[in-house]
């Protein structure tokens, strides 16, 4: 009887010991503070950019749920706190984002373009514009023009119908 009652209090120990490590687990795999979910977030970045062609689309499913969290739940918690500066990065990751899966997307232009995403890369550089961003205008040219002419038009499209002036861009 004694060690029925030892062999249920191991059990019931080791139970209670497996759910606290498992929370601590998941606590921790989630940044706790802004400048942690920054530095998450650009590390992210930098990892997809640096093997971009290495994934299958199995992997960019897996990447794309990850960029799901970074832009979505976790950009929601830490939106309050950021700086004008640190919206204006977490809104370049959004192009990067979109330019990268684009070149991973073996169906092409109309996965990128959609109307809603074109819409949002017309936001973006109209943003950029307004606020002097050359130097990211010219990036997101540079990675379209590396990706096909089909990327290229519909960045000079958007900066047409937004009177943006590529040549003084490109200068």
């Amino acid at each position: 009887m004694k060690s029925m009652k030892t062999k249920k209090v191991f059990l019931n120990l080791i139970f209670k010991i497996t759910i606290i490590f498992s929370l601590g687990l998941i606590i921790s795999c989630s940044p706790q503070t802004k400048d942690s979910y920054l530095e998450d977030y650009g590390y992210f970045m930098s990892d997809i950019s640096n093997d971009e062609n290495n994934y299958t689309e199995e992997e960019w499913l897996e990447i794309d749920e990850e960029y799901e969290k970074y832009s979505g739940e976790l950009y929601e918690q830490f939106q309050e706190d950021l700086t004008l500066k640190e919206e204006i990065i977490l809104t370049k990751y959004t192009v990067q984002y979109k330019l990268l899966r684009f070149k991973a997307d073996t169906s092409g232009l109309m996965n990128l373009f959609n109307k809603k995403d074109f819409v949002e890369l017309k936001e973006q550089l109209k943003y950029y514009s307004e606020n002097n961003m050359t130097d990211d205008i010219k990036s997101i040219i540079k990675e379209a023009d590396e990706i096909g002419s089909e990327a290229s038009k519909a960045i000079e499209d958007i900066l047409k119908e937004l009177n943006i002036n590529e040549a003084n861009i490109k200068e």
